[in-house]
């Protein structure tokens, strides 16, 4: 579920009320950007660093979808 934040751009940047984002503070936050937007979330529990670069690349659009090896692959060998 999403709440409408009222905020406000300054010169330092943009306001964001302290009061919208109190249990997030507490936890921390983790912010993303990208060309269009910038994210602010709450920091998860389980937050590993893979799974933090897999966000970055994925809201980057650099990570491409997993696929199958096609049929009759064979992996190359160390030698």
């Amino acid at each position: 579920m999403t709440t409408p934040v009222n905020v406000q751009m300054t010169p330092q940047g943009l306001l964001v009320p302290r009061k919208a984002i109190q249990k997030w503070l507490k936890r921390g936050l983790d912010v993303f950007q990208d060309e269009s937007r910038i994210i602010i979330q709450p920091k998860t529990d389980t937050n590993s660093q893979d799974e933090r670069v897999l966000r970055l690349l994925e809201s980057g659009e650099l990570l491409m979808p997993v696929e199958p090896l096609p049929r009759g692959h064979k992996p190359v060998r160390p030698a």
